[in-house]
């Protein structure tokens, strides 16, 4: 017999959703009849639960009588049974403050990000960095910090800041540096750290020449920013909150979870799966990741200047309150993505 999921049993399936991301316990028929006014009594909760677990909604743990999600059942309460949750004042106002960073280092706020995240939700955060390589030069400034060595600060029309300490030959005054500063600016404005190719580097040396051994240490500095860029790049934080949670009391599979936050580039590939504007949830086995099959992953793009430029996401238990998690990462992108919409 081929059973439908009509609206009582979306109902239990809920109750029995929400019950257990709330307790962590599983759900028998008698609480559920005690909780919710469902108007019917344990015997047919009972029978519709077991209906649900055939159908592959619910799982029955081997130590207990009551029942808990399956991987399917997270699924259609994601899709059709949650409802959305609005994040209360004071932590709108927190998650506002605490990306409010006046120097707008990137990674600064990210790593802001990243913290607040996982205070949030006690989860793991993970954010993708933008490709610093391809932010269109807003001004490039060189400031003495002491004898023998200067600051070389570039700042994207993103408003992205990165800098970098390079040696400086004696002869280079605090007024040579800001005439370069000037002169770099002009000359590279509006173009990106890839485009500085040779020839361009080549030209640019032939107009600084009275300036040339300073001249291409300047340039190289810059060519490794493009090999060093942060593209790619993952900021994780509150990992260990995944130890507090009662799905990983066993230590090998706490581990295994674990595991994945010392592997950057898996991460960043995991993040990049996850680019589809809006935010992305992933649930168990649906995660490439075998090490995250007991986990469930909720991921959002974020932009810098107006262009999809990193993810952020946060990794739990599948048992995670998605719907909180949801409004969560939602709003940190979108403070992020005002954060660097127009700085200049």
């Amino acid at each position: 017999m081929k059973h439908t999921l009509d609206e009582r049993k979306q109902t239990i399936l809920l109750a029995i959703t929400r019950d257990y991301i709330s307790t962590a316990d599983p759900v028998g028929s008698r609480t559920i009849a005690r909780r919710y006014e469902l108007g019917i009594s344990p015997a047919t909760i009972r029978n519709e639960m077991a209906d649900l677990e055939e159908m592959g909604y619910l799982e029955q743990p081997h130590t207990s009588a009551g029942r808990i999600p399956s991987q399917k059942g997270y699924r259609f309460y994601v899709d059709r049974l949650m409802e959305h949750e609005r994040l209360a004042e004071g932590e709108q106002t927190a998650i506002r403050e605490a990306l409010e960073v006046k120097a707008r280092e990137i990674e600064q706020v990210i790593h802001q990000a990243v913290r607040i995240i996982s205070d949030l939700t006690s989860c793991a955060a993970v954010v993708l960095l933008p490709e610093i390589s391809r932010g269109r030069i807003h001004t490039l400034r060189l400031l003495p910090v002491e004898p023998g060595r200067a600051l070389l600060v570039m700042i994207s029309s993103s408003g992205m800041i990165t800098n970098r300490i390079l040696p400086i030959p004696s002869q280079v005054s605090e007024n040579d540096l800001q005439w370069i500063s000037g002169y770099l600016t002009e000359r590279l404005k509006g173009l990106t750290l890839l485009d500085l190719d040779e020839h361009l580097i080549t030209a640019i040396l032939e107009e600084l020449r009275g300036y040339s051994a300073f001249s291409r240490q300047l340039l190289e500095a810059l060519v490794r920013s493009v090999q060093q860029a942060d593209g790619g790049k993952v900021i994780t934080g509150g990992a260990t909150n995944i130890l507090s949670q009662p799905e990983f009391r066993d230590i090998e599979k706490a581990r295994d979870v674990i595991s994945i936050f010392e592997r950057s580039h898996d991460l960043s590939q995991l993040l990049f799966a996850s680019r589809p504007l809006g935010v992305k949830i992933t649930i168990g086995n649906e995660n490439v990741l075998a090490e995250l099959r007991a986990c469930s992953l909720v991921s959002a793009v974020y932009f810098v200047g107006g262009l999809p430029s990193g993810a952020l996401g946060v990794v739990g238990p599948t048992r995670m309150n998605y719907a909180r998690v949801i409004s969560i990462v939602e709003y940190v992108a979108r403070m992020i993505n005002d954060c660097f919409d127009d700085p200049f």
